[in-house]
């Protein structure tokens, strides 16, 4: 019995031995998956020695998320069959994740017990990255494939079965056949022809002679008829894939369509004609140069015409033969070098070329290169300006004389306007109380003397800026003062006209680098223009807030308007709501006042805009000028903004009816909300974007983004935060429904009951 237990254990250890040279691994578990042997394959595999490994749970050489798979798909199948292969993903000791084979079997007993499991692991990194490489390829080709811009299709031998194509055949062919039906031989039942139109049999075909014999072929034209009857001119490029042994096992065919190339070239016949003719017809001189040389390579008769040259005499110039260049700027031949160093794609400038007869000539030339089979030519297209620069200096000279004779004008009218105001001023002292009429006589010459020096002043303004010699006397100043100024100067015809202002100032200083008595004249004209244009019991409104960098001055009334076609010529010189001088206004005056505001801002460095929606539907002027730099903006403290009552919401109006919009902008302002209109969906969600409201209301019947589509866009940027109110004309059940679904808060029908649009306002929670 010794004996037989002493050659067992040899044989044990003989086998131990055996196994734990295999190159593989091997590895047995227990009942409780924990590793009771562990040969030197396993090692080299995992990283893991024997000592390391014995007694721990098989799992811990599986990746975490891998533990699921290790009980599910191979312990259960395991001690189900008896028997089980897989393939797993382990992760090696460094940390590295390889792939192995397992073949697993369970041990049993003498006496036919499981007592735990046997598993020979195989490694398969290589192969499995192989395999992944060659799905990664295969879909990284049929997508290449897919996105060329040519009919991709393969052939499997020996009929020519469809094999695949891509979305470009199937526009090419104008069908979508079944791939591997022996029907579909060599794209199917289409009808093929030569260059010449003679029909071309499937035999004859390039397709069938590639996959018969092997042959390839490139750039072979062919027409090919859909089965709409329509014809396409193809460029076919077939090669034939062979196996290892030389057998033909496919062909990949790849067809361009080049219709538009043969049609193209035909148009392009007719085009090279008509430009030749516009060439050769054009009213303006045309050069091509070389300009390595400076040599005229083409040019059309007007460019020798113009210069008093015939043609032939004109060829055996260069530039610098027709150029009297007064500087390197003016100079075609710069110009030349500059496009071409630069790569400048337009050069436009003014130059002097000589005629034969010695003549100087102003041209106006524009060049810009020009690139013919990789060399760089210059095309410079030049008219004579000659007599228009003359006309231009006289015109120089013109206005210069005005400018002269406007300023003296100024000067003669002023002087004698001091001893008429002292004049109205006796009469005043010495009148008795008992003349009324002389008194009211007093008070209406010194008001047109007023007008009068007003429009004295301007005209006098007017000529010193357009001759250069205002100069500002500029100081760090706060803005509001200026403002409170220009109020005091225009109170008496804000007061006249029964005029409702409104001042809105910062509470802390706005510090401005300005000449004071220029920036408070500015406001004054604008003011006086807001007034003179405003029907008697008007109401203006002037805010001055600071925004960013600058401080923002806006002056709005409601009085007679912009048209919209007079809008931007309102800073216009002599010009006065945007008429010209020969159209005069009720309201009189030169049409000085915003085109010398226009003027002094910009001496300071800021900008004047004006709006308007309208005749009758008043005007905006605003103001911006650049903040005193290294100043400190002053710290925010309560009640430094108007803090607004509990009723008061910041409300957006969408409606493409700009009266309804401006009409509620109106009437919410007047309520006393914060109001701001948007004429369609984009606008809607960019106002939002900016003007952060607590409520909109919205029409649905938008053009384009309709009211739907923006309440849903709003939902998914802002959630809650807003209250959304549907204002239409849609006021069925289904309407109120598809309203909510969209995400409005509540449905109005136009028109809405005031009470009910006051108490939605008013009580809506904003907290939601």
């Amino acid at each position: 019995m010794n004996e037989e237990l002493r050659e067992r254990e040899a044989q044990y250890r003989l086998q131990a031995q055996i196994i734990d040279q295999i190159h593989d691994a091997v590895t047995c578990i227990d009942l409780e998956s924990a590793i009771t042997y562990w040969n030197k394959g396993a090692e080299r595999l995992s990283g893991y020695s024997a000592a390391e490994v014995l007694g721990k749970h098989i799992s811990f050489i599986y990746p975490e998320e891998e533990h699921t798979f290790l009980e599910q798909q191979v312990i259960q199948p395991l001690q189900k069959k008896g028997h089980h292969e897989v393939e797993v993903r382990l992760r090696r000791k460094s940390g590295e994740d390889f792939y192995a084979h397992l073949a697993l079997s369970l041990l049993l007993d003498q006496e036919g017990k499981v007592t735990g499991m046997i598993g020979y692991a195989m490694d398969i990194t290589t192969r499995k990255q192989a395999e992944e490489a060659l799905r990664e390829s295969e879909a990284r080709y049929r997508k290449l494939a897919d996105l060329l811009p040519v009919a991709v299709y393969t052939c499997k031998a020996p009929k020519g079965t469809l094999q695949y194509y891509n979305q470009q055949a199937v526009e090419f062919w104008g069908r979508d056949p079944l791939c591997n039906d022996d029907k579909e031989q060599l794209c199917g039942p289409l009808r093929l022809y030569q260059r010449d139109g003679a029909p071309l049999s499937h035999p004859q075909s390039p397709m069938t002679i590639a996959l018969t014999q092997g042959v390839s072929y490139r750039n072979r034209e062919v027409i090919i008829e859909r089965p709409d009857g329509s014809r396409v001119i193809a460029l076919a490029n077939i090669d034939p894939i062979k196996n290892r042994d030389g057998k033909i096992t496919e062909i990949i065919n790849v067809l361009q369509d080049i219709t538009y190339l043969k049609r193209a070239e035909e148009a392009l016949r007719d085009s090279e004609a008509r430009y030749r003719a516009l060439f050769d017809g054009s009213p303006s001189g045309i050069l091509m140069l070389n300009p390595s040389d400076l040599t005229f390579v083409e040019f059309n008769d007007q460019a020798h015409l113009q210069l008093g040259y015939s043609r032939e005499e004109f060829a055996q110039l260069t530039l610098p033969d027709i150029e009297a260049a007064a500087s390197p700027e003016q100079s075609l031949e710069h110009a030349c070098y500059f496009v071409q160093a630069l790569g400048i794609d337009k050069q436009e400038f003014e130059a002097h070329y000589r005629t034969k007869r010695g003549e100087i000539h102003d041209v106006l030339v524009t060049g810009r290169p020009l690139q013919i089979q990789g060399h760089t030519y210059l095309c410079a297209v030049f008219q004579d300006i000659t007599e228009r620069k003359r006309a231009e200096k006289a015109l120089q000279e013109a206005d210069r004389r005005k400018d002269e004779f406007l300023a003296l004008l100024a000067h003669e009218l002023r002087n004698p306007l001091v001893p008429i105001r002292n004049a109205v001023q006796l009469l005043k002292l010495q009148s008795e109380p008992s003349l009324p009429h002389l008194q009211q006589a007093c008070g209406l010459i010194e008001r047109q003397l007023s007008h009068l020096t007003r429009l004295v002043d301007d005209l006098l303004d007017v000529a010193r800026i357009t001759r250069g010699r205002i100069t500002l006397q500029k100081s760090r100043i706060d803005m509001a003062s200026c403002v409170v100024q220009a109020v005091e100067a225009v109170r008496s015809i804000l007061d006249e006209k029964g005029h409702d202002l409104t001042l809105k100032l910062p509470p802390s200083p706005l510090q401005v680098e300005a000449d004071p008595v220029r920036l408070a004249q500015v406001i004054e004209n604008l003011l006086h223009n807001a007034a003179k244009y405003t029907h008697e019991r008007g109401r203006i409104a002037l805010t001055l807030t600071p925004e960013g960098s600058q401080a923002v001055l806006t002056i709005t009334d409601n009085g007679i308007g912009i048209p919209p076609e007079l809008l931007p010529h309102i800073f216009d010189c002599f010009t006065y709501n945007g008429r010209p001088l020969n159209h005069p206004s009720p309201q009189g005056g030169l049409g000085l006042g915003l085109s010398l505001a226009r003027s002094l801002l910009e001496l300071h460095g800021g900008q004047i805009g004006a709006a308007s929606p309208g005749l009758d539907q008043g005007s905006t002027f605003t103001v911006t000028l650049p903040l005193a730099k290294e100043t400190p903006q002053p710290a925010a403290t309560p009640g430094a903004e108007e803090a607004p009552t509990l009723s008061c919401r910041r409300v957006l109006v969408v409606d493409d009816n700009r009266d309804i919009a401006h009409s509620f902008e109106i009437l919410l302002g007047l309520w006393g909300h914060q109001v701001q209109t948007a004429s369609d969906g984009p606008a809607a969600l960019k106002a939002t974007r900016t003007f952060h409201p607590e409520i909109i209301l919205l029409d649905i019947g938008l053009p384009g983004m309709d009211g739907y589509e923006v309440a849903r866009h709003l939902r998914a940027e802002y959630g809650q935060r807003i209250k959304i109110f549907a204002l239409t004309g849609y006021g069925q059940e289904q309407d109120k429904k598809r309203a909510k679904e969209a995400g409005f808060d509540h449905h109005l029908t136009k028109p809405p009951q005031m009470e009910t649009l006051k108490k939605l306002l008013a009580g809506s929670s904003l907290s939601t």
